[in-house]
C-alpha cells in the first residue's frame, strides 16, 4: 500500500519543515505504514533538511521517499494524507484556499481514501463552507491541533474518527530546547532582537514598530520563516534599520537555530511557528496577526495564563 503525504514542502518554510519532523514519527506510530512518500517542490533541499535531523526521525528515514510535485500524479495513491494549516479558508487566494482539492483528487475524496491533518479554517463563502463539510465528512480520519478545529470536525465526522492532538512542533521543539543547559539562556548586556515579518503585513505602521524595538540594540536578526517570500521585505527594512542582519537558517540545523534565537531578548513576529518558538524559549514577543491560526494560538496562550 502506498501512502502519500501532500503539503507545502520544499519551499524552505520554517513552520512546515519543523512540523514535518513531528508528523513523520506520528504517522508511522498511528497508521499501518511501512513506507511514506512525501510530495515536495525541491527534493534536494528537503532531503538535506531530513538528513540533518536523523536523530529526531529514528529509523523512519529509510522508509521515506521524496517525490517532485510534477511526478506525484504518477503514483498510485492508496491512501493520501492532506496536510492543511487552515488551508480551507477564504483568507488565501486560489489554489491555496483548498478549493483545488476536489479537482485534483475527485476519486480519492469521493471514495474517502484520505486523511486530514491539522487546523480547520473558517470559511467566508458558501462554496468554501460546502467544501469544508465534504472534506471533513469523507475523510477516513481527521487529526486537529486545537479545540476549535476539533469541535468543527465533530459536526461532520464521528468522534472515533477524529483526534484532538497538539501542534506537531510540540513533539520536536521542547525536546531540543530541553537539552540546553540553564546557563545557556543567560542574556548578554546587549542582546539582539528577533524580527520576523512578511509582505502580507507590510505597512508603515509595522516598520515604525520594528524601528522602535530595535533602535537601542546593536544587533537585530531578520528571520525569514519562508525564505522565498519573507526575504523580499529585508532590503527595504535594511535601508531604515542598517543594523539589521539577515539570518539564513537554511545553513543551520534546527538545534543551532534554536540556540541562536534563545539569545534574543525580544521577538516581533508574524509567522505562527516563530511565535511558538519564542514562547517555548520564554522570549517576550509581539505578534503581527494576519491569519486565523495566529489568533487561535494567542487565545491558547491567554488560556494558559488564566
Amino acid at each position: 500500500m502506498i501512502w502519500l503525504l501532500k503539503w507545502y514542502y520544499g519551499y524552505k518554510n520554517f513552520g512546515d519543515e519543523v512540523l514535518l519532523l513531528g508528523v513523520i514519527p506520528y504517522l508511522f506510530a498511528h497508521y499501518s505504514l511501512t513506507h511514506l512518500y512525501i510530495e515536495t517542490a525541491d527534493t534536494a533541499w528537503l532531503q538535506l533538511w531530513l538528513d540533518r535531523h536523523k536523530t529526531l526521525l529514528w529509523t523512519y528515514v529509510s522508509s521515506l521517499t521524496l517525490i517532485e510535485k510534477h511526478t506525484a500524479k504518477n503514483y498510485t495513491r492508496d491512501q493520501l494524507f492532506l496536510w492543511w494549516g487552515e488551508v480551507l479558508t477564504d483568507g488565501r487566494p486560489f489554489p491555496y484556499n483548498g478549493r483545488n482539492y476536489l479537482f485534483k483528487y475527485p476519486k480519492t475524496i469521493f471514495r474517502g481514501r484520505y486523511h486530514l491533518l491539522w487546523g480547520i479554517g473558517t470559511p467566508w463563502s458558501r462554496i468554501s463552507s460546502w467544501l469544508r463539510k465534504l472534506l471533513v465528512w469523507r475523510a477516513k480520519t481527521v487529526v486537529v491541533r486545537e479545540k476549535r478545529s476539533y469541535e468543527v470536525a465533530l459536526r461532520y465526522r464521528a468522534k472515533e474518527h477524529t483526534t484532538l492532538y497538539h501542534d506537531f512542533a510540540e513533539d520536536v521543539l521542547p525536546t531540543i530546547i530541553g537539552s540546553f543547559p540553564k546557563s545557556f539562556f543567560q542574556k548578554n548586556s546587549n542582546p539582539p532582537v528577533l524580527i520576523n515579518v512578511n509582505p502580507y503585513i507590510r505597512s508603515e505602521e509595522t516598520k515604525k514598530k520594528l524601528i522602535k524595538y530595535t533602535k537601542q540594540h546593536t544587533t537585530s536578526y531578520f528571520f525569514p520563516a519562508e525564505i522565498w517570500v519573507d526575504d523580499r521585505y529585508f532590503p527595504e527594512l535594511a535601508t531604515d534599520i542598517p543594523w539589521l542582519t539577515l539570518y539564513d537558517r537554511t545553513i543551520y540545523s534546527l538545534e543551532e537555530t534554536c540556540k541562536h534565537i534563545a539569545l534574543c531578548w525580544w521577538a516581533i513576529a508574524a509567522r505562527l511557528h516563530v511565535l511558538r518558538l519564542a514562547k517555548l524559549l520564554h522570549i517576550p514577543f509581539e505578534p503581527l496577526v494576519y491569519q486565523e491560526k495566529i489568533s487561535t494560538f494567542l487565545e491558547q496562550c491567554s488560556g494558559e495564563l488564566s
